[in-house]
């Protein structure tokens, strides 16, 4: 009988940009390996490097602003145990396959579970030796041949998702899940069209047995997040879910944030997501510009973003906004209106004051990252991958201090495209001005079991303040 092998699975982080929960991407795959793999394994979520000498193969999976990280990992395992097996996977290898450093034995472009299990496979029959010869008949794969990568051909999409398992959970963080793969949407600045190519969906059954699942886990769970890039894609499915969820009682036991897109909201829309009990939504209305929105090829205008909200608000649906500034070309005066469009929302309810303004950082597999390159702000031969980071909003970071994040953000060299119309020293100034403002409704409304807010007595003499701060940022025009 052959012995059985150890598999080490790392995601590659750094210390400031948050990491909500543990991927379920390890989930997906130690799952499908159970099921699929022909050979004994044992498959282990790795928070640090003691137990690298035990794995046979250590599995890295890095976005590309942790790809340094992702480096450092494959050589620290390496240098303490020689004959392990290394593998790159995830975002950052999948959109710049070439750039497969020697710390990595090979790497798994695009969704990872055939792959993965077939190269598992593949290696337990050969003695957990890893060659040319053998990597070359697996799809999806890119390793070192000589002096060169070498990509094998496309790996075909698993289709129908039914066939992938439950992925494993942990019991250590709260459960959500996926129930599609893919956008069909194709903002400038999102990769994730990029890495699953096309979108796909898991039947309502397979869904509302996987939530079935998780209630008889997780007992006591009050919400479960949806964390698909657009759950309201396929309307039909849609419509079923929450019929099998009613059927169920499901939402009789629990409640569902997930996400939805400003072009989607209806009040049909909004019925149907208070019969399957959702407690709050979010989206991207990004900007207060309806040029900038075109520029982030957002399909939407601040119109369209208005209604939703009012929409939303108006069947009591709790809502958070996330935005987006330092667009290319975009000016002063456009950041000024996508804070006054947060402001005038936050002060009357409508959304949560807890919007994250994120800084545009342009990321491989998007347009913004080709705009970059050809631009010459990104210098390939020379990039250091860590400039990348610093991507999300304080608010969605580890250091909760503006000021604190800003300096990271420059000791980091963070990229930053607009520097020519707004230079991010000023980009920087217009945050604080505005940022209090809107952190300051936080302690002024609160929620009621239901998710809709209750305005305190204090939200009037913030209206106040807020007249005398849209004057103070309106004389900054005149500096």
């Amino acid at each position: 009988m052959a012995r059985k092998i150890f598999i080490g699975f790392y995601l590659a982080t750094n210390s400031v940009d948050v990491q909500w929960y543990r991927p379920l991407s390890f989930g997906y795959l130690s799952s499908y390996l159970e099921k699929h793999c022909i050979y004994p394994f044992e498959m282990k979520f790795m928070t640090s490097m003691d137990q690298v000498d035990q794995c046979d193969i250590v599995c890295v999976s890095s976005t590309s602003q942790n790809f340094q990280r992702a480096i450092e990992i494959a050589r620290i395992s390496k240098n303490r145990h020689p004959v392990v097996v290394t593998i790159l996977g995830g975002q950052h290898i999948t959109y710049m396959p070439e750039t497969l450093p020697p710390e990595f034995d090979l790497g798994v472009i695009g969704e990872g579970e055939r792959t993965l299990c077939e190269v598992i496979n593949a290696l337990a029959a050969n003695g957990l030796r890893c060659g040319a010869s053998m990597l070359s008949t697996i799809n999806g794969l890119v390793y070192h041949d000589q002096e060169s990568c070498t990509i094998t051909a496309r790996r075909a999409l698993i289709e129908p998702l039914d066939s992938v398992p439950f992925p494993h959970r942990s019991h250590e963080t709260a459960p959500y899940l996926f129930t599609s793969r893919g956008c069909p949407y194709r903002c400038s600045f999102c990769s994730s069209s990029a890495f699953w190519d096309k979108t796909r969906f898991f039947s309502a059954e397979y869904v509302v047995e996987e939530i079935s699942e998780i209630l008889m886990n997780y007992p006591g769970i009050t919400c479960i997040s949806v964390w698909d890039d657009l759950f309201l894609a396929d309307r039909s499915r849609f419509g079923k879910i929450v019929e099998l969820i009613e059927q169920k009682g499901i939402n009789k036991q629990v409640g569902f944030s997930f996400s939805v897109r400003a072009n989607l909201v209806t009040d049909e829309v909004c019925n149907a997501l208070k019969r399957m009990n959702v407690v709050a939504v979010a989206f991207g209305a990004e900007s207060g510009s309806d040029r900038i929105l075109k520029i982030l090829g957002k399909e939407t205008t601040t119109d369209i973003n208005q209604a939703a909200i009012d929409t939303m608000h108006r069947h009591g649906i709790s809502t958070q906004c996330s935005f987006i500034v330092g667009s290319p070309t975009e000016t002063e005066a456009e950041v000024r209106s996508t804070y006054e469009f947060i402001l005038r929302n936050v002060s009357c309810g409508k959304i949560s004051a807890r919007c994250p303004v994120n800084i545009l950082m342009p990321i491989p597999g998007t347009p913004m990252w080709d705009y970059a390159v050809k631009a010459g702000i990104v210098q390939l031969e020379s990039f250091d991958w860590q400039r990348l980071a610093m991507f999300a909003s304080y608010q969605d970071s580890a250091e909760q201090d503006l000021d604190a994040w800003i300096k990271l953000r420059q000791l980091n060299g963070s990229l930053y495209l607009a520097e020519d119309t707004l230079p991010q020293e000023r980009l920087y100034e217009l945050i604080k001005i505005y940022d209090p403002a809107i952190r300051a409704f936080e302690s002024s409304v609160a929620y009621d079991v239901h998710g809709k807010h209750l305005i305190k007595p204090i939200l009037a003499r913030l209206s106040v303040y807020i007249d005398r701060l849209a004057e103070k940022v309106r004389g900054y025009m005149h500096d």
